[in-house]
């Protein structure tokens, strides 16, 4: 099955920036330097916020184990 999943930042201080999945991956979110999808300017996103598994068109976010 082929598509995309889209995630854009709709409020804070990384409004208007997309991430765009093509493919299958694990993809960890957050404002560290070493998330795949990082906001480090929100301070309303945790250090290592969530992990999303993709597989477009579907995504699955879990809570990180970390946090």
């Amino acid at each position: 099955m082929s598509g995309k999943v889209v995630i854009a930042v709709t409020a804070g201080a990384s409004q208007g920036k997309t991430f765009v999945f093509d493919t299958h991956d694990i993809f960890l979110f957050g404002r560290k330097d070493d998330c795949h999808a990082c906001l480090p300017d929100d301070q309303l996103v945790s250090r290592h916020h969530f992990v999303m598994e993709v597989n477009p068109p579907h995504a699955c976010p879990e809570a990180h184990p970390y946090c």
